[in-house]
């Protein structure tokens, strides 16, 4: 009887040593693979960073082979006629009184074409002009004079390429709501917001920032009128203080 308990307590001692040693395989086998996994991750995090890169001198290639183009957004379809770059030469210096002695050369112009979803509406005209500067003073012109055709507002903006596009659309939440607070601010090349802080601007190169920061400042309308109600609540309390100091009543004394 005893012998028979001995051979079992033996049985089940070999039995835990080879499930400690198989535990202890298997622990090496997670500490290497952790070892991997942490080596893997920083690998990733190198590709990452280093397709950033790429993709952003990619878009930067493509923005600058783009630099001489324009887009005409909401002119109506089949306006230019037959052709779009000597309907542009002509109409340009008549829609924009500071290009009218302009030396204006337009190299190509055509719609861009879009599948059959958006067809009934008006396709974007781009057009490609010989010079940057003159892209430029297109551009001046349009802020300076706002075109609008048949009661239909037309816009003008730069040609860029799709990633920077999505990259300054990132800002028009933040853009909008420093517009409505009354906010200066413009958006630089490719994507920088700049916002106007006192007599300096604050940029940002995070739409989740910008928009965190015009959420909490409180419009210039209503700044100002602020501050002054501080102002008359100082002085107002400042003259109830002298008047407590120098008009203190006297008691005779017999």
């Amino acid at each position: 009887m005893g012998k028979d308990n001995k051979e079992k307590l033996s049985a089940i001692h070999a039995e835990l040593a080879s499930l400690t040693a198989g535990l202890g395989s298997i622990r090496s086998d997670m500490d290497k693979l952790k070892t991997s996994v942490e080596s893997n991750a920083s690998v990733l995090d190198c590709h990452n960073h280093a397709f950033q890169e790429l993709e952003l001198k990619l878009a930067d290639m493509e923005d600058r082979n783009r630099r001489c183009n324009i887009r005409i957004i909401g002119l109506k379809e089949g306006l230019e006629g037959s052709n779009a770059t000597q309907y542009l030469t002509s109409s340009l210096p008549k829609w924009f009184p500071a290009l009218a002695h302009a030396q204006i050369e337009i190299m190509r112009a055509h719609r861009i074409y879009s599948d059959a979803r958006n067809r009934g509406v008006n396709r974007t005209l781009i057009f490609n002009v010989l010079c940057y500067t003159t892209r430029q003073a297109i551009l001046r012109a349009v802020k300076k004079s706002p075109l609008t055709i048949d009661g239909r507002k037309i816009r003008f903006s730069p040609d860029y390429s799709n990633f920077t596009v999505k990259r300054r659309q990132a800002f028009h939440q933040a853009m909008d709501a420093a517009h409505t607070k009354g906010l200066d601010f413009f958006l630089l090349y490719p994507a920088t917001l700049k916002i106007k802080e006192g007599t300096e601007y604050r940029s940002f190169t995070s739409s989740k920032e910008a928009e965190d920061y015009v959420a909490a400042v409180t419009p210039p309308a209503l700044a100002q009128p602020l501050q002054e109600t501080l102002i008359f609540h100082t002085i107002n309390k400042s003259h109830c203080h002298l008047l407590s100091v120098f008009c203190v009543p006297s008691f005779s004394t017999s």
